[in-house]
């Protein structure tokens, strides 16, 4: 992962650019599909309402939206993001830890 940008509408995580990308060297691109979650320093938790992943083969970037503002994908009393009280997101198999505003490395988790 080369970016990670957090908002109080979601989540965005922008892969490294590959020159010369092909299918078998981009597979780690699948890693960003799915359902984030999000840990908060009270020990709370949030899962993404919204899921997607957009780009090609030599960039990637995946979208998880916690906060839908229409309305459409989750009840209308939905909090936007604490950005300030992030301790770390995980998705599938990894998880990165967030301090003062930080992304630490990206660490390997059991599903």
């Amino acid at each position: 992962m080369d970016r990670l940008e957090l908002s109080p509408l979601g989540v965005n995580g922008v892969t490294r650019y590959k020159e010369n990308a092909t299918a078998e060297n981009t597979q780690d691109h699948e890693r960003l599909r799915g359902a984030l979650t999000v840990y908060f320093e009270d020990g709370s938790q949030r899962v993404s309402v919204q899921n997607t992943l957009t780009g090609s083969f030599d960039l990637a970037v995946g979208s998880w939206l916690f906060m839908d503002p229409y309305h459409l994908v989750q009840p209308e009393e939905v909090e936007p993001l604490d950005v300030e009280g992030i301790v770390g997101i995980s998705c599938r198999d990894w998880y990165i830890p967030i301090s003062n505003g930080q992304a630490g490395p990206v660490q390997q988790i059991q599903p």
